[in-house]
């Protein structure tokens, strides 16, 4: 995995932000390491924050909450954790962003995140 991480850097190093994102989903969709996939979802959050594409990467990170849920993805909660701290960021963004559709607007987003939640519990 370190060559992806090579690979994500050498992106970010040239601005590439989207394939630098699209690099480290796949080390997070992957990966069973909890390191890898801690180390990955870290800059994963943080390029989508500088970029605004925390609900892309929402959508594709989506998959990973009914993977977590067989049997076959023991030990594979890191990436659950990843996703719910995606929808807390998003509901930050939400939360102090403009006031109008704000209501409905978290509550779209909880609805979203209510399996990731349930998961969780």
């Amino acid at each position: 995995m370190s060559v992806r991480f090579r690979l994500a850097s050498l992106y970010r190093d040239q601005g590439l932000n989207q394939r630098e994102e699209q690099v480290l989903t796949e080390i997070v969709r992957e990966t069973s390491d909890p390191s890898e996939v801690t180390r990955a979802g870290r800059r994963l959050l943080q390029v989508a924050i500088l970029t605004g594409r925390l609900e892309a990467v929402e959508q594709s990170l989506r998959p990973l909450i009914e993977a977590v849920s067989r049997p076959e993805s023991r030990g594979r909660t890191t990436q659950l954790k990843l996703v719910l701290d995606v929808y807390s960021h998003l509901a930050a963004a939400v939360r102090y962003g403009p006031l109008d559709g704000q209501e409905q607007k978290l509550t779209a987003l909880g609805e979203r995140a209510q399996r990731a939640i349930v998961q969780a519990l």
